[in-house]
């Protein structure tokens, strides 16, 4: 919970769909942001190994989140999960 009278600190950041998600994670962690909006972020997608990649963001870092879809990655269907790219995502409140 941030105190009354302090700023709030918030990242934004396009992760490139979270190809290189450990490095993310790692940077995002030694923010110690109490907002952080994401942009370009998989759900499925086959090109990071049909995570969603919120979630694990999210549970790493000991965060909630929200996914906002943005589209369908329609060239990388896979049976009844469907990709999708999405933004914003916003992570908040340990």
């Amino acid at each position: 919970m941030v105190e009354p009278g302090r700023p709030i600190q918030v990242v934004d950041w396009n992760i490139d769909r979270g190809l290189k998600l450990a490095g993310v994670i790692d940077f995002l962690d030694s923010t110690n942001a109490d907002l952080i909006l994401l942009q370009e972020v998989d759900l499925n997608a086959n090109r990071t190994n049909k995570l969603n990649v919120a979630r694990e963001i999210s549970l790493k870092l000991h965060l909630n989140y929200i996914f906002g879809r943005e589209f369908q990655e329609l060239t990388q269907a896979h049976g009844i999960r469907r990709p999708f790219t999405g933004r914003p995502h916003s992570l908040c409140c340990s």
